[in-house]
């Protein structure tokens, strides 16, 4: 119970969606004694309809969810695994870098419909050693233009050398020696290739399975479904229904609301029937008529080798 006029104790929480911004701000407030989360964005719950975005509402919905617990926290690493991660993510732009200083190459030459007379593929000692044979002497800004792609090539590449002897060393040094090593085991997974998995990875903690883990790396098959959207499945519906009465020329649309009773659906009008009748008891009534005839048919005999008569498309009998 708290006595009259004495102040009642609070406890801050902070949280913020995990952004460019990094982990500097987290690790700040748990210094000063405050608790801090970092909530995935992708999983914050959103409103249907709710258009309007500021950054006053945004601090307000996320102070209601974190209150009510709907907020899911990521991992936050150490500054090592995170500095790991750093030199790793740098390797793969100068990597990327590296094939567009390529294509532009590539693109320079097919501009001037430049190639080697031998063949050479690109990438290969003898397409290097025809560069080299290059010159545009008539023209001095064909020549600087070449002469820089190719020198931002050459940089490139002493650049990605650096990175990995870097890393190499860090695999040796950093927390995550054991698990590098570990991965190292595995056929085609060299220094390079496991301490990206283990930098991305950080804590094998944080992966309750296998499979877990593969849904993060993205090695598993996913699945896209777009739902039933108000205009294409009563569409869809209604094609499927003319198909299955045998007329394929009508466009009336079905309800889609569960709540809607067979009373209320909207009628077909088979050409066949000369009157209206229910979709769905159309259906039913062919596949009765199939049901019928191939069972008599099956007893007259007629469903023996080459005898073999299908009603509607469908063969009812053992043959």
């Amino acid at each position: 119970m708290r006595r009259p006029g004495e102040k009642e104790e609070v406890t801050l929480r902070v949280c913020y969606e995990a952004g460019p911004t990094g982990y500097v701000l987290y690790r700040w407030l748990l210094t000063a004694g405050i608790a801090c989360s970092v909530v995935a964005p992708s999983l914050i719950p959103k409103r249907a309809g709710d258009r309007v975005k500021t950054d006053k509402r945004d601090a307000i919905r996320l102070a209601q969810l974190y209150r009510a617990g709907e907020l899911t926290p990521v991992y936050v690493p150490t500054p090592a695994d995170e500095s790991l991660r750093d030199l790793v993510r740098a390797r793969e732009d100068a990597v990327e870098d590296l094939n567009r200083f390529k294509q532009r190459l590539g693109k320079f030459l097919l501009r001037h419909q430049l190639q080697d007379a031998k063949g050479a593929k690109p990438g290969t000692f003898a397409y290097e050693e025809w560069l080299d044979t290059l010159r545009f002497p008539e023209d001095s800004c064909k020549q600087m233009t070449f002469q820089e792609y190719r020198q931002s090539i050459w940089e490139t590449k002493e650049r990605i050398k650096r990175y990995e002897k870097q890393i190499e060393e860090q695999a040796a040094l950093s927390e995550q020696a054991p698990v590098v090593q570990a991965l190292q085991a595995l056929r085609g997974v060299a220094t390079v290739t496991a301490v990206t998995l283990s930098s991305e990875m950080m804590s094998s903690d944080r992966f309750h399975s296998a499979s877990s883990f593969m849904s993060y790396c993205g090695l598993v098959s996913s699945e896209y479904s777009s739902g039933g959207s108000p205009l294409a499945r009563p569409y869809y519906e209604s094609r499927e229904c003319a198909s299955a009465s045998g007329t394929g020329g009508s466009r009336e649309k079905l309800p889609t609301r569960a709540r809607d009773s067979q009373k209320n659906a909207r009628p077909y009008r088979g050409a066949a029937t000369g009157g209206s009748v229910d979709c769905l008891e159309r259906a039913a009534s062919i596949t009765q008529e199939v049901l019928e005839s191939g069972a008599k048919r099956k007893a007259q005999g007629l469903h023996r080798g080459r005898d073999c008569q299908r009603t509607g498309g469908v063969c009812m009998g053992d043959c």
